[in-house]
């Protein structure tokens, strides 16, 4: 057999996940607790006793934020306490938001070892059950802020009987201004002495499943909030006599999000919103069904798009929603729900023809498709001027607080924003026009 490793990656404990409608209100199975980071960490500490894991790595941000502390360090206790008594070891480095429990929860409990403490690089030997011995490397944050690299930092050598070496650290990959341990992709490919990275601190997964040498983010261990959608949960390591490591994502969390894209063009009224949104919180519903691990709520965040006719209609009935409530559906054991609707629907106009015209509504015309052509020297033009709006608001951003980090620009993003704009302008030209005629 293997040895199994089980990565945990952000819990924040303490953290109530946000976004929940009010129809979870009505269900007393369905309560924050039970779709927290509390009932997730539950879920993962009892999927990695039935795998009967060799040992369970936290990566940082255990809990939330230090004032937190006392909310989550019960929970937090009790869950290791769990995993030693079922002869599973426990590490964990501590991450910016935890700089101090971690430290705390290593001197109550001689079980649980913090690697790296004081922003040292540190090892552990790990003995499969049945499986080879390998090695765990760490760092953890010596205080909430780094600016530099941990990398930078002397690390020991490899240990001559480990089959493989496992690294986890805290920090912000590829991100140069970062003030939370920059790393670099790179540098971490250049390690050859390791054989994984399980990083933490962003909470979207970024490992891939089908690599031989992983590197990458666990991901939150729950979603927190509905921007964090797909798969969440711990991952789990193998390590056989061969020394390759192999990784699976296990998508425990209790609560999920998802989101979806609806194409309006063929609706012949705006009624058929409410039956589209139904079944897509069916089609859902029946995906977790089907699930090993189903969630116990399931948020769907729905973007409308499409050209209509009569889309006012449309837009009545997308206020109606906001003002009445999403639609939900109850399933056994799974409340799912609309957690946002975003109508990004068009007027249906002809924009090759309007653009002939010599009016407001024609010159929006051609710049809406200058922006659809890479190419067009209108189009490059709209996109340098908002590139220096761009800067000139990054850089005042940046002189009103000095500690936030640059935004990159993203070309395709201001592309497709100045597009929403120029639409919803043409379109409030548009009801104009129709109103005065």
């Amino acid at each position: 057999m293997p040895t199994r490793v089980i990565f945990c990656g952000d819990v924040h404990l303490g953290r109530r996940p946000a976004g929940l409608p009010d129809s979870l209100g009505a269900l007393s199975e369905h309560t924050l607790r039970e779709l927290g980071p509390r009932a997730a960490l539950a879920r993962a500490v009892a999927e990695a006793l039935r795998l009967e894991a060799d040992a369970f790595v936290f990566a940082g941000d255990v809990v939330d934020e230090e004032n937190s502390r006392f909310e989550a360090y019960g929970p937090l206790r009790e869950s290791v306490e769990r995993l030693l008594r079922g002869g599973v070891r426990t590490f964990g480095v501590a991450g910016n938001h935890d700089v101090g429990t971690l430290p705390q929860l290593a001197r109550d409990l001689p079980g649980f070892q913090l690697l790296g403490a004081g922003g040292r690089w540190e090892d552990a030997s790990v003995e499969g059950r049945d499986g080879p011995r390998i090695a765990l490397r760490g760092w953890s944050f010596p205080r909430r802020v780094v600016e530099q690299s941990p990398l930078l930092d002397e690390r020991p050598a490899r240990p001559a009987d480990a089959r493989a070496l496992l690294c986890v650290v805290h920090g912000d990959l590829d991100v140069s201004a970062s003030r939370y341990a920059p790393l670099r992709r790179r540098d971490l490919e250049g390690e050859r002495d390791a054989s994984a990275w399980f990083l933490g601190h962003v909470h979207r997964p970024s490992l891939d499943p089908a690599s031989t040498r992983p590197i990458g983010y666990l991901g939150s261990l729950s979603a927190l909030d509905r921007t964090e959608t797909g798969d969440h949960g711990p991952w789990l390591a193998e390590v056989g006599d061969s020394g390759v490591v192999s990784i699976r994502h296990i998508p425990l969390a209790p609560l999920r999000f998802e989101q979806l894209e609806l194409d309006a063009s063929g609706w012949e009224s705006a009624e058929q919103l409410e039956h589209e949104l139904l079944a897509a919180l069916g089609a859902a519903g029946e995906r977790q069904r089907q699930s090993a691990h189903p969630a116990r709520a399931l948020g769907i965040s729905v973007v409308v798009q499409g050209s209509l006719a009569r889309l006012r209609e449309l837009r009545t009935a997308v206020a109606g929603f906001e003002t009445a409530g999403m639609p939900h559906r109850d399933f056994e054991r799974l409340h799912a729900f609309i957690a946002k609707l975003e109508d990004r629907t068009r007027p249906r106009i002809d924009l090759a023809q309007r653009a002939h015209r010599d009016d407001p509504s024609g010159r929006l015309a051609q710049r809406l498709l200058a922006l659809e052509d890479p190419a067009s020297p209108l189009g490059m033009r709209l996109i340098a001027a908002a590139r220096s709006a761009f800067e000139q608001q990054s850089r005042r951003q940046r002189e009103f607080a000095g500690a936030l980090a640059p935004i990159e620009w993203d070309e395709e993003q201001a592309r497709e924003r100045l597009k929403r704009m120029g639409w919803s302008a043409l379109e409030a030209l548009e009801a104009t026009r129709q109103e005065t005629a």
